[in-house]
Parts: C-alpha cells; sequence; structure tokens
C-alpha cells in the first residue's frame, strides 16, 4: 500500500512540475527582445538599461538590418567586422557609427560589391588581388581607387586575376598590365569579346 501511495506521489509532483513548466515565464534574454522589435520597434520603451544590455553583437546585427532607427540605443564595442559587414550590406548609413579597423579585407569586399557607394570609406591597402578581382567584376566603376603603384606587391591582381576580371568586363583591358597583355594568354572567346567591346566603341565615337 506504502509503495502505491508513493507512486501516486510522484505522479502528483511530477503534474505539477508540467503544470508550473507551462506557465512559466520565457527569459527575456537578448533573444527574446529582438525577435519582438524587429516585428514591434515601438516597444523599446519597454526596454530598460539591462535589457539593452543583453543584446549581443549578432543580436544587433539582426535587429539593425530590420530596425536601423535603433541604432541610438546600440553599444558599437559588441559588434565585430562580420556584424558590420552584414549591416553595411542593408544599411549603409549606419556607417557613421562603424570603426572601420574592424572591419578586414573580406568585409570590405562584401561591402562594396552591395554598397559602392561607400567606397570612400574603405581602407583600400587592406584589399589583395582576390579581392580586388571579385569587386571589380561586380562594380567595375570602382577601378578608379586601383592603383598598383601605391599596393604592396603581393596585394596585386596578378595574371590569372586579371584574366578572371576581363572575361566578365573586358571594357576593363586598358588598365591592365602590358605584362600580362600577350595573347597567347587569352583564350579565343576572350579576344572575340574584348574585339566586339572595341568595335561598339569605335562606332559610338563615329555617331557622336
Amino acid at each position: 500500500m506504502n509503495d502505491i501511495k508513493k507512486l501516486e506521489q510522484e505522479i502528483i509532483d511530477l503534474e505539477e512540475q508540467i503544470k508550473n513548466k507551462e506557465t512559466e515565464i520565457p527569459e527575456k534574454d537578448g533573444k527574446y527582445w529582438v525577435g519582438i522589435l524587429q516585428i514591434n520597434p515601438e516597444r523599446s520603451n519597454e526596454l530598460s538599461k539591462n535589457d539593452w544590455d543583453k543584446l549581443n553583437g549578432c543580436d544587433w546585427r539582426f535587429l539593425l538590418i530590420r530596425q536601423p532607427q535603433l541604432a541610438k540605443y546600440c553599444k558599437w564595442d559588441k559588434l565585430d567586422g562580420n556584424n558590420w559587414c552584414s549591416i553595411l550590406r542593408r544599411q549603409p548609413q549606419l556607417i557613421e557609427y562603424c570603426n572601420l579597423d574592424k572591419l578586414n579585407k573580406f568585409d570590405w569586399e562584401y561591402i562594396l560589391r552591395a554598397q559602392p557607394q561607400l567606397a570612400k570609406y574603405c581602407k583600400w591597402d587592406k584589399l589583395d588581388g582576390d579581392n580586388w578581382c571579385f569587386l571589380l567584376i561586380r562594380q567595375p566603376q570602382l577601378i578608379e581607387y586601383y592603383d598598383c603603384d601605391k599596393l604592396d606587391e603581393n596585394k596585386c591582381m596578378n595574371k590569372d586575376n586579371w584574366y578572371n576580371l576581363l572575361k566578365e568586363q573586358p571594357q576593363l583591358k586598358e588598365y591592365q598590365p602590358k605584362e600580362y597583355q600577350p595573347k597567347e594568354y587569352q583564350t579565343k572567346d576572350m579576344q572575340i569579346k574584348m574585339l566586339k567591346y572595341e568595335i561598339e566603341i569605335l562606332k559610338k565615337q563615329l555617331n557622336k
């Protein structure tokens, strides 16, 4: 009989635990508040200083992408380069708050591919040849910032970089170093594409 009573009591205890769990208020951590503020930013006045302190760099990234007007509450030192890269690709106006030293060469490449108007803020000496190649394929107008004479030799675009770039942006041929221009290095398709581009330029000049 005692054993039955013990088991019945265990059932009661377990049911009570389940009941308490169901009525338990979820912890209001950073992710909790981000989930609310992304949809209802006007509820920002409900957060105390302690609540804002719970948001980490990743939380701020997701929040500011959706609600950049909440930047006034952000503790910027919590954000790393990766956080900033994601934010600036979508909210470029927030660059005024950014510690640019946190951005590495990959951050700048991805930011400028999406927001080329931020080029004036870029620390170009961080980019290497691969970064330049992929950036100029997407934003060829930024070639104006490329000056190999001012870069370390190992940060300039090499023969392979130029080959891949000119396949997509043949109009940049004039910027290619002469030592990388021998025809034997170019494929027939690449030569045809470049010649067609030069023909179009000549036609435009004749029609002026």
